[in-house]
């Protein structure tokens, strides 16, 4: 029965995110006024301190870096190192994973960084498909590198029902090849466009101010990332940005604070409502995004590194 309560209350979630997006999109462009329609949503957000029914989403990182450099882009690519994801600790994850989850996520993303870039990027889909026979497994790619892959990938892909999501940019890939690649092995492939790129700012700040002590829990309320799931060397974080913001610190010498409540240790939660009860609670990282001043429509380019592009300045 309180699966069932919690399967309802997803699905209201999704009604009531579907119902703000829409009422954002005109609104987008105006700042107090997207402020003040997400903060008249606020009292319907209270339903994401229920716990889900399942872990629907996990995504993972198989490299840091990426070949592409796009502004705003929300896991700080531009700004990390080369960095690949070990193979074993990557297996050891999923074990766990499998072992806490009875081995069924809904969907896991395989991406990066650009995860085409790793040499053991077979290795992955195998491993991955090995504890998850019933799950959605995707690699989401910029595509550039596709038609670079060899036979085997294409035939692994196809054996271990791997599908791809291509983020089209607004830059020359051979986008009829790949779909005749990915039909010629039976593999589901979708092009999501990216004409425009979405800016999720920091609030360096963050603390700081007579609601400071308070950002963390309105935010984690009106947040449009708290499904994105986020996998990294044992730990489970609730959005990209926390897992990711080593990236920011390094290269602009910041230290916006990770601390042991802003995530959960995949070997030491005893079972899966431990990661979801998490899941369904405000982090103290969250003090630190800006969420009001989330914008979509900035034309694709290339990031020039400058912080303006993942901050605020105040």
């Amino acid at each position: 029965m309180k699966k069932i309560i919690r399967q309802i209350v997803h699905y209201l979630r999704r009604i009531i995110d579907t119902i703000e997006s829409n009422f954002l999109k005109p609104a987008n462009s105006i700042s107090w006024l997207s402020s003040a329609i997400r903060t008249i949503m606020l009292p319907f957000k209270i339903l994401r301190f229920i716990p889900r029914a399942q872990l629907y989403y996990l995504n993972i990182h198989l490299t840091e870096h990426c070949n592409l450099n796009c502004a705003y882009c929300d896991h700080f690519s531009p700004l990390a190192k080369e960095e690949f994801l070990d193979i074993e600790t990557f297996e050891n994850d999923l074990k766990r994973m499998a072992q806490l989850t009875n081995g069924y996520i809904k969907t896991i993303y395989l991406f990066g960084g650009e995860p085409l870039l790793h040499k053991d990027i077979i290795q992955f889909a195998k491993i991955c498909r090995q504890y998850f026979l019933r799950s959605t497994i995707t690699f989401i790619t910029n595509g550039t590198l596709l038609m670079k892959m060899n036979d085997d990938f294409w035939q692994i892909c196809k054996e271990c029902n791997i599908e791809f999501i291509i983020s089209s940019y607004p830059i020359k890939i051979p986008r009829q090849e790949i779909k005749k690649k990915a039909q010629d092995y039976g593999i589901k492939a979708v092009f999501s466009e990216y004409k425009v790129m979405w800016r999720s700012p920091l609030k360096l700040s963050g603390t700081s101010g007579i609601f400071g002590r308070f950002r963390y829990l309105i935010n984690f309320l009106k947040c449009p990332r708290y499904i994105c799931t986020f996998l990294m060397k044992g730990k489970i974080y609730m959005c990209p940005a926390i897992a990711n913001i080593r990236h920011f610190n390094a290269y602009f010498s910041k230290s916006i604070p990770v601390s042991r409540k802003d995530y959960i240790d995949i070997y030491e939660a005893q079972n899966i409502e431990d990661i979801l009860k998490y899941l369904s609670s405000p982090a103290p990282f969250c003090a630190y995004c800006d969420v009001d001043n989330n914008r979509t429509g900035y034309p694709w380019r290339a990031s020039q590194k400058k912080i303006e592009e993942w901050a605020d300045i105040e």
